[in-house]
């Protein structure tokens, strides 16, 4: 296996950029790095969440009509801070050669048995 060109701060950096290239498609509110895995493949495997956008204007609601201002809010989100807050989780193939991003695909949770 070669030793990778971009490493592993970098991968993440380059899925958040593309996430948030592509913001008006898909939601990029209170972004958070959940996994990160180097494959067999020479790709980095990079999982992030978002806040599912229904959740998300419910809460900026609630926190315009308390005065908490949106920076706040995003921060709390981020940081999971506020619970009953439904995620979506994307993973990013990112060439660990290249940094180039390969996919993004939507990854479903499996339920805990």
């Amino acid at each position: 296996m070669t030793t990778p060109e971009v490493d592993v701060k970098k991968a993440i950096h380059i899925a958040i950029d593309y996430l948030r290239e592509f913001q008006e498609f898909t939601p990029a509110e209170g972004i958070r790095l959940e996994e990160t895995e180097y494959d067999d493949t020479g790709d980095w495997l990079i999982t992030l969440s978002t806040i599912d956008p229904a959740d998300f204007m419910r809460l900026r609601t609630r926190s315009y009509l308390q005065g908490i201002p949106e920076d706040d809010l995003t921060k709390a989100v981020s940081l999971g801070l506020l619970g009953g807050v439904k995620r979506i989780y994307k993973i990013f193939r990112i060439d660990a050669q290249t940094g180039n991003v390969k996919s993004m695909k939507v990854r479903t949770l499996q339920p805990i048995e």
